[in-house]
């Protein structure tokens, strides 16, 4: 291998490098930034501590998903079953229950991002 080739493939590699590098630090910051704002909101609209962190799982779990309108499709805390949210309704126990649920804190979440 001449010295070019090896220039050049040093070359792509620091790019690689810094292009992995780049995309950690931006999902780093989008993830920080929903982390706060499901605090945020979690703390304004009087949800508890565990609540927040349940609805800040499963964004990162990809466990949420927008239906139509302002129905989300949410998935169980073991993962077995799903549960149609709203801001303020949803289908799982508690919800049924006339209780306020992290899945409903993941939906308003979403929706103000």
């Amino acid at each position: 291998m001449n010295a070019t080739a090896r220039n050049l493939i040093a070359r792509t590699a620091r790019r690689i490098r810094t292009a992995v590098q780049v995309t950690r630090a931006t999902l780093t910051a989008a993830l920080t930034s929903v982390a706060a704002l499901v605090r945020n909101i979690a703390k304004t609209a009087g949800y508890t501590t565990a609540q927040a962190n349940s609805a800040l799982e499963l964004i990162e779990d990809n466990g949420i998903h927008h239906l139509r309108n302002q129905v989300w499709l949410t998935v169980s805390t073991d993962g077995t079953r799903t549960h149609r949210t709203t801001t303020n309704r949803c289908t799982c126990e508690a919800g049924i229950k006339g209780k306020r649920c992290y899945h409903s804190l993941a939906a308003l979440t979403l929706e103000a991002a």
